[in-house]
């Protein structure tokens, strides 16, 4: 995975589906798939637009857990 890390140390990555930068905290994980043998790293808006039935799958990002306890 390609990133680098900002003036405060947070590590940032870019977002498999849309391409955007996001903080590493903030990228969800959705495992292999026979299209994405290696998985994929997606931001909150990307697996937002995932069909309903796809969101089980998806390992969400540190941030997102921490905001609902």
């Amino acid at each position: 995975m390609a990133g680098f890390l900002d003036e405060n140390g947070d590590q940032w990555a870019h977002c498999n589906g849309c391409g955007k930068h996001t903080r590493l905290s903030n990228l969800g994980y959705a495992p292999p798939t026979p299209k994405h043998k290696y998985g994929q790293d997606l931001c909150l808006s990307c697996v937002n637009k995932l069909p309903q039935t796809e969101l089980h799958r998806i390992k969400p990002a540190p941030d997102w857990v921490k905001q609902y306890p």
